[in-house]
């Protein structure tokens, strides 16, 4: 009988470290907080300071708030706590103004939403393994073209940056593992 409550404290133990690995918050019962109208976190450009953390403007928050083109909202959220967005692709015309409006819709995990070079959403996630404290993102990261924080809980928030140049690229989300079934393509037209 002794053997068999180790074990099963030692079970309870195991998946309540696993729930927490996973960045789980079972205990949120606020209520989901509304995005604000206008950016609450501008994108950085590659080799920049992430804009979470600047005390003053970035070049990015700078060229968002100075671009010309047309305004294009763009809304997301994740499929409950399926690891999967609910949009599988955006397209804006370059040189847009683009604000993205993430809802983390999950009970369990934190997300982010991460704009990339096309092909790079796996080694951005995997470079961002060793960064948890920096919302698993490698500061700096060359193929990162705009990134929302990462966000806890049934959470909403938004990240605003100005589209760049005709192609396609992907979004991601870089929670280790995430990468393998959050992701999308971002297009962008000439």
């Amino acid at each position: 009988m002794k053997a068999a409550t180790i074990i099963a404290i030692g079970l309870l133990s195991g998946l309540m470290l696993a729930a927490a690995a996973c960045g789980g918050d079972e205990s949120s019962t606020t209520p989901r907080p509304r995005a604000t109208p206008g950016p609450t976190n501008v994108g950085q450009a590659a080799g920049t300071q992430s804009p979470v953390a600047a005390a003053g403007p970035t070049d990015a928050m700078i060229a968002f708030e100075n671009a010309t083109g047309p305004l294009e909202e763009l809304l997301i959220s994740a499929e409950g706590d399926a690891l999967e967005f609910d949009e599988a692709r955006f397209t804006v015309p370059a040189g847009s103004r683009v604000t993205l409006t993430y809802d983390n819709d999950s009970t369990i995990y934190q997300h982010n939403w991460v704009l990339v070079t096309d092909g790079a959403k796996d080694t951005v996630a995997q470079r961002g393994n060793a960064y948890g404290d920096n919302g698993w993102l490698q500061p700096g990261d060359p193929d990162v073209i705009a990134f929302t924080d990462l966000f806890d809980t049934e959470t909403v928030g938004s990240v605003s940056f100005v589209a760049p140049a005709p192609g396609t690229y992907q979004f991601v989300c870089t929670f280790p593992a995430h990468n393998v079934t959050m992701f999308g393509t971002f297009e962008v037209s000439g």
